[in-house]
């Protein structure tokens, strides 16, 4: 008894001196790997002087997502080395391991076009957080971006999230700057000089207001007649504004209009 009990145990020390050390030093060395990497990462994308946040947003999505991919990758390899070391025949695993990757990359097609849709997103600067945005039929304030999709919150409440591939066309509303436009159709039997004059009391209040040195880069102006349809005549109200204070520069106006409409006898169509 006392033999077989010292047989055991010289076993379980000569596995754990040979294999048991093969696999403490794979383990080892991809945690290593795994730590040198990430933290090489996070201090290229932190040291980098980038010009603006959205820019160091972008590189640190990507970061993040090489990190992901080299988790994956890291794991994958220490776990082949680890069933090698315990004599583990890897062959039939690989073939197994080869036909189901081919049934999962069949099955996962559109996967695939939201990361790579994803890549070219976060590359080329097209988004960034906080952005007004049109895409894939939603609009909304970009909220989160990933490599598989776009998070937008509309004026609602309501988070729409949008997968990559499906943004097909998109419209940014927030990139340098946007234009608010009030269209106002008047009926045509009135003194269009004095719908003209107006308009331009309209513009000259929103353009005092201390919204001219905040939302708005430009003097609002006076445009038309933009339109003549029967018995009516348009004319359209705009302002150049910052990004992101589109719908607040809409609101103004249509304001403006409003307490000037009141003071006259100007009837809209």
């Amino acid at each position: 008894m006392v033999a077989e009990i010292g047989s055991l145990v010289r076993g379980i020390l000569h596995w754990l001196a040979t294999t048991g050390l093969r696999i403490a030093v794979i383990a080892a060395v991809a945690g290593v790997t795994w730590y040198a990497i990430h933290s090489w990462l996070h201090r290229l994308v932190m040291r980098v002087p980038f010009d603006t946040e959205e820019r160091r947003e972008r590189a640190g999505t990507l970061a993040r997502s090489a990190q992901t991919v080299l988790t994956v990758v890291l794991v994958a390899a220490a776990a082949l080395s680890i069933l090698t070391a315990l004599d583990v025949p890897v062959g039939p695993l690989l073939a197994s391991a080869g036909l189901t990757g081919l049934a999962v990359a069949v099955g996962s097609q559109a996967l695939v076009k939201d990361f790579v849709a994803g890549v070219f997103i976060l590359a080329e600067g097209q988004l960034a957080i906080g952005d007004q945005v049109r895409a894939a039929t939603v609009s909304g304030t970009v909220e989160r971006i990933t490599l598989r999709t776009v998070w937008l919150r509309d004026e609602s409440g309501q988070v729409h999230v949008v997968p990559n591939s499906a943004i097909v066309v998109m419209s940014n509303l927030s990139r340098q700057w946007s234009r608010a436009v009030l269209r106002l159709t008047f009926v045509r039997d009135q003194d269009l000089a004095e719908v003209r004059r107006a308009l331009e009391v309209m513009a000259e209040r929103v353009g005092q207001e201390e919204g001219l040195f905040g939302e708005f880069m430009e003097p609002p102006m006076v445009v038309g007649p933009v339109d003549l349809a029967g018995a009516t005549v348009s004319y359209e109200l705009t302002v150049k504004v910052k990004p992101n204070q589109l719908h607040t520069a809409e609101r103004r106006l249509r304001l403006a209009a409003l307490h000037v409409l009141q003071e006259t006898e100007l009837r809209l169509a």
